[in-house]
């Protein structure tokens, strides 16, 4: 991921404002919700906050929260259906 890339993830999760699945679906799929509730416990096991939706469409989601880090930093933790990636905020 570049660095441009990782520069408009962060602006798309700062003005995001949909934080449940059912903010983007009527009717999520049972896939789409196992999915969400485990990045939801992942973040929660790991003290991170602001769980948001960036983006979906009829088969997929993204989503984003925060975690800091031991030293103080703030990432943002970005899921998507085949990978998960860390920035630096």
């Amino acid at each position: 991921m570049t660095q441009n890339e990782r520069r408009e993830l962060v602006k798309r999760y700062n003005r995001a404002y949909d934080d449940s699945l059912y903010d983007v679906y009527t009717k999520p799929s049972h896939n789409k919700i196992n999915a969400y509730e485990k990045i939801y416990h992942e973040m929660i096991s790991c003290g991170g906050y602001g769980l948001k939706i960036l983006s979906y469409n009829t088969f997929m989601f993204t989503c984003a929260y925060i975690k800091q880090g031991g030293d103080g930093s703030l990432y943002l933790i970005y899921h998507t259906p085949t990978r998960r990636d860390v920035i630096p905020m």
